[in-house]
């Protein structure tokens, strides 16, 4: 706040402060000192006793077309839908869709360490008998896919579990996230042996994904009347 006593110079305006000026600078909060260093921001003088306008004016200094440029910004869309964000293969496989998967199950921004648990978890399948672990990992994925879901809808103060078609990208998602999650609770000693264990089993349609999976559709058939729901 300013701390000008009565008949003294503002150092920012160079006006002489009374009584009043006084008053309104304890009320709208004037900082002299403050008005000076948005000078130097802003390159141009202000009025007294102004903060809103400072505030504007170092906000639009630090949001200014070149700073975001530089800063490799993208303004979002208002009238399309925000394009996705393309996912590289992995370093071992080069694979996209195993390089998904490694980013669901890592911790803490820890990829190393969910890179190798997942490389682990293909290791044991193969010492386990299978030839090529991708497609034991494909193959899982295909029988946990849902096809349908519920979803709430809320109707004349009523809520109802309206059955909905999954969307494909979404059913890859949930079949990971289903995979993970099952994979953790789990009681094998180790992350990469319940992996691995829960992947064998989801390609042989058994284990907690598979149970998650026949759980949904089993809620989804048992809500089909309010189908007519969907919206």
């Amino acid at each position: 706040r300013c701390r000008s006593r009565e008949g003294s110079m503002c150092a920012a305006s160079g006006k002489k402060l009374s009584h009043r000026n006084l008053r309104s600078g304890e009320s709208r909060g004037c900082v002299c000192r403050a008005s000076l260093a948005r000078q130097r921001w802003v390159g141009q003088e202000q009025s007294h006793c102004d903060l809103p306008a400072m505030a504007q004016e170092v906000a639009r200094a630090f949001t200014s077309r070149a700073v975001l440029e530089q800063r490799n910004w993208k303004p979002m869309p208002r009238r399309r839908e925000v394009p996705k964000r393309t996912i590289l293969p992995d370093p071992k496989y080069r694979d996209q869709t195993l390089a998904k998967f490694i980013n669901i199950i890592m911790l803490d921004g820890k990829k190393s360490i969910a890179e190798r648990i997942i490389y682990g978890a293909l290791d044991i399948i193969t010492e386990r008998g299978a030839e090529t672990p991708l497609d034991v990992f494909y193959q899982a994925l295909e029988n946990i896919r849902p096809v349908v879901e519920v979803k709430s809808r809320r109707v004349g103060g009523a809520t109802y579990q309206v059955p909905v078609e999954v969307r494909p990208s979404r059913r890859n998602a949930l079949a990971m996230r289903w995979l993970v999650e099952s994979a953790r609770k789990r009681t094998e000693k180790s992350m990469t042996h319940r992996l691995a264990g829960e992947l064998m089993d989801a390609a042989e349609k058994r284990g907690g994904a598979a149970r998650k999976k026949d759980e949904v559709h089993r809620m989804a058939e048992a809500n089909k009347a309010f189908s007519h729901y969907r919206f």
